[in-house]
């Protein structure tokens, strides 16, 4: 299923840039744990979405696709049991003054029980577990509190 999603964060495009490349400032956003870098191009973390069903920490793995002077391509992995959840996710940064414009895409796949939720609630959850971890993420970059 496809959702998207924009916001607005002060941060810079470069800050936002940077944070992938820091496991120690990536483990400041509230739902990231154990993060590691496993090669210049892939991460290793628990990622555990704030959902109103409770925590739900995820194996994660994130490896960036590939980069451009606007877009970053990144496919994450993240499983618990026999659920997983797969997620080509593409965000475009458009600095405008002081702010960064953020927007993004994902194409998510859910498998395992979880799927069998229904589309509509699992785009909606997804949607919002990305959301909230971009908005997160630039909220460190930009150096406010997550």
């Amino acid at each position: 299923m496809k959702i998207q999603g924009t916001f607005t964060t002060p941060a810079s495009a470069a800050a936002l840039r940077e944070l992938f490349a820091s496991p120690t400032a990536l483990e400041q956003v509230p739902t990231l744990s154990d993060v590691e870098r496993v090669s210049p191009e892939m991460l290793t973390m628990v990622f555990t979405p704030r959902l109103t069903l409770g925590p739900v920490p995820l194996a994660t793995t994130v490896t960036t696709v590939s980069e451009s002077a606007d877009t970053v391509e990144l496919t994450a992995v993240g499983s618990r049991g026999t659920q997983s959840v797969t997620v080509a996710l593409a965000v475009t940064l458009d600095p405008t003054g002081g702010e960064t414009s953020v927007a993004w895409t994902a194409d998510v796949v859910v498998r395992g029980g979880v799927a069998s939720v229904g589309q509509r609630v699992v785009g909606d959850l997804a949607g919002q577990a990305i959301g909230d971890l971009l908005a997160a993420s630039a909220s460190v970059a930009a150096g406010v509190p997550a």
